[in-house]
């Protein structure tokens, strides 16, 4: 721990009613400044009980001091207070307020130009005493000696700091928050957050007190803060965020360790230059802050993840951008936005930030002074662009490129008759690669008449199949997507009815039902019962060659993207399941022996698919059945066989091999379990659950979790959701993600914002 001194001089009235407290705090014969900002106070009854409050001393009033308080303001009150011979200030509001009675407390008996005790730090003497009534928590400036001023005339924002100006009192009542807009919370909340973090995210000085001190409080802005927002008259949850906002900065949690106002001194200049909120420059800055500075602060943001955010994870470089994404998250979800195109501030405005730093001499900021300018241009560039544009960057493989990083997964129509395609299928695959997908995919298409799922599915078991499937492909690639294909066999789960038909099995005996085979003479249960027959050696080497002539009459219609269907319960993963497999010969057993089947045949469809095009698998690595850890670690295993023999690519999904599994459907719950298959087999990845939206959906792929996000019912919902995403995202002119014939009119007609 480093040397201090500690000392805080304000006496803190907390609670309900203690406003009566003012009075008996008014020097004798007062003549108060009564300073507030731009009178919401007299809308929610504050101005009255601080007019009572105030009853026997000589009150001169000045109304109108801005969030961001400015200097011409801020002047005029000076010049009131001189002309009345105030001496004694109160400050009524949030921390612009406060900040501002500072200034004008520092400015009355100063003889010189005021602005100079902001840009040269010229001494000043003989301040007025303040008091503060708090009504916005936020910047702990109601027991602190420290205040911003901006300057619109000459675009500045200055601070200065001093014990002297520091309140002599300040009364914070939770209930005076209850009235406070959303915005305000949010940016209070953040704000607060904010303060913490700049005194603790930097380097370890073995003070674990401190640490403890900053990370309780950060811990109840991220518990509390929500609920503020949720239930604004919660006395309790306004008295915790409102006593965190204070101790945020106070000085306690300061003392004894290094400290870092990078964040803040960049975040002043956005809102000299662009009027920001104070808070909303601080989302937008940390998060990026954070990632230049990684190595830097390496070792207390694995301590702010592990201890605020619970994030458990043995990768430094994971848990790191874990935590970056968890504070930006907790911004998000504040309603605060994070980035600068969220504002409308385009790239070319930060040579105007870095000239702004550069003239007001912040050319070295941070714990360690090092923070350059150079920096400070990737930070901002950085917040620019972070998380806005990965989703929408190309993907190479091999000799395929897509033009954005969203994939339509294979979603079965149960609409084709003896596996041809119709106008269904043509429709519904131009649709999406229409609305702007990279790679769409077409649905599970059986290898054999017995490998499909129901009477409808599609198929490409014969020759015959595949100009219809040439048209569909030919129709996806005719709105610039990668045309892709799934091959499958349905194993044991084959024979079914359509999902809105009873999704059971028909049976065997039945008009449209056959007798489905698998690895063992194991039933999958539940609507599944019929018992498959158990493939014999020469059934295997029948079914191996029928995924080659599939992939052989996926090559010939034009498809440029092969996927076969590992997953799902389906046949190549019943043989790899130790539900559905219980052979005794090389096909059954050990993890090898069982994944035997899904090898010969990779290494039979690679010998006849080309070399520069992807060959993928859709596999199933984890089953939730209780038995996951040892079942993904053997499916790992089996990727790395796989890429050895020549995949490209892998689609992470669930087995799906036993109707008692335990799945924790969420948003891309998956995606964790994604990102350690592409870091430990080193191969790039896919997952479709639950990535539903643009900013998740961007987010696994700017964190490395994924490299291409399978987005499916979305798909069905709005085919153009690629569109939807750009917007939401704010790529640049983001109609053009889809053909000219649809951008140009909703370009030409679309509010400014997204042109």
């Amino acid at each position: 721990m480093l040397n201090f001194t500690f000392k805080n001089q304000t006496e803190i009235l907390f609670g309900k009613g203690q406003l009566s407290e003012v009075s008996s705090r008014l020097p004798k014969q007062a003549k108060v400044l009564f300073l507030y900002g731009g009178g919401s106070i007299k809308k929610n009854g504050i101005y009255d009980k601080v007019t009572t409050a105030l009853a026997g001393a000589e009150v001169i009033e000045f109304q109108g001091v801005e969030p961001n308080p400015e200097f011409e303001t801020l002047m005029k009150a000076v010049n009131v207070a001189r002309e009345n011979d105030v001496n004694f200030i109160l400050a009524v509001g949030g921390g612009s307020v406060i900040d501002g009675a500072k200034f004008v407390a520092a400015a009355v008996n100063f003889a010189g130009d005021p602005w100079d005790i902001l840009v040269k730090g010229a001494a000043f003497e003989n301040p007025l005493p303040i008091g503060a009534v708090l009504t916005l928590p936020a910047t702990g400036s109601e027991s602190n000696g420290n205040s911003v001023v901006n300057r619109k005339e000459t675009s500045q924002k200055r601070a200065f700091s001093s014990e002297t100006v520091q309140p002599v009192f300040a009364v914070l009542d939770p209930e005076f928050t209850y009235s406070l807009p959303p915005r305000q919370v949010s940016n209070g909340v953040v704000d607060a957050f904010v303060h913490v973090i700049e005194q603790y995210l930097t380097y370890p000085v073995n003070a674990p007190l401190q640490d403890r001190f900053a990370e309780g409080i950060l811990q109840t802005l991220v518990q509390e803060g929500p609920k503020a927002l949720a239930t604004p008259e919660d006395y309790d949850v306004r008295a915790n965020v409102m006593w965190s906002a204070t101790m945020a900065l106070n000085g306690l949690i300061g003392k004894g360790v290094p400290q870092d106002w990078g964040t803040h001194m960049i975040g002043h200049e956005l809102t000299a230059l662009h009027g920001l909120d104070h808070a909303v420059t601080l989302a937008i800055v940390l998060p990026s802050l954070m990632f230049v500075q990684r190595d830097k602060k390496q070792e207390k943001i694995l301590q702010l993840g592990e201890r605020v955010f619970g994030i458990q994870e043995n990768d430094k470089e994971k848990a790191i951008d874990l935590t970056i994404k968890a504070v930006q998250d907790f911004f998000e979800t504040m309603q605060v936005k994070t980035r600068l195109s969220d504002h409308n501030i385009e790239k070319s405005a930060i040579d105007g930030l870095i000239e702004n730093l550069e003239r007001n001499g912040l050319t070295a900021l941070g714990e360690h002074g090092d923070i350059d300018l150079a920096k400070a241009r990737e930070i901002l560039t950085l917040a620019k662009e972070r998380n806005m544009t990965a989703l929408f960057e190309q993907f190479s493989l091999k000799d395929v490129t897509l033009r954005n990083r969203i994939a339509v997964p294979p979603m079965c129509q149960y609409s084709a008759e003896d596996g041809f395609t119709n106008q269904w299928h043509e429709a519904n695959y131009q649709s999406f690669a229409r609305g702007g997908a990279g790679l769409v995919i077409v649905e599970a298409t059986a290898v054999s008449p017995e490998g499909r799922i129901t009477p409808n599915c599609l198929g490409i078991w014969k020759d015959e199949h595949v100009s219809g499937l040439k048209n569909v492909a030919d129709r996806i690639k005719s709105q610039g997507a990668v045309a892709g294909i799934q091959i499958a066999h349905a194993g044991r789960k084959a024979s079914a009815n359509r999902p809105w038909e009873g999704d059971d099995h028909i049976q065997p005996s039945e008009e449209k039902g056959w007798q489905p085979i698998g690895p063992s003479a194991e039933a999958f249960g539940a609507h599944l019962p019929v018992t498959p027959t158990e493939m014999t050696k020469a059934d295997i080497e029948r079914v191996k060659s029928d995924f080659v002539k599939g992939a052989q009459r996926a090559l010939e219609a034009g498809f440029e993207w092969l996927e076969l269907h590992f997953a799902h319960g389906y046949l190549a993963q019943s043989f790899f399941s130790k539900h559905a497999n219980k052979r005794t010969d090389e096909y059954g057993g050990d993890a090898q022996g069982r994944g035997r089947f899904l090898l010969e045949t990779l290494s039979a469809v690679r010998a006849v698919w080309p070399e520069n095009l992807p060959l993928t698998v859709r596999f199933g690595v984890i089953e939730y059945d209780g038995d996951d850890e040892q079942t993904l670690s053997e499916s790992i295993e089996l990727v790395k066989q796989f890429k050895e023999i020549g995949t490209d690519f892998v689609s992470v999904s669930v087995g799906f091999n036993t109707p008692d599994a335990n799945i924790p459907w969420g948003p891309a719950f998956l995606a964790p379990i994604a990102k350690k298959v592409r870091d430990e087999a080193g191969i790039p990845v896919a997952t479709a659950w639950g990535v539903d939206t643009p900013e998740l959906a961007n987010d696994t792929i700017e964190n490395q979790q994924l490299d291409v996000v399978m987005v499916g019912r979305m798909h069905l919902t709005n085919p153009h959701w690629s569109y939807f995403a750009a917007k939401k995202l704010g790529v640049e002119k983001p109609s053009w993600v889809m053909p000219a014939p649809y951008a140009h009119w909703l370009e030409r007609y679309a509010p400014s914002d997204e042109r």
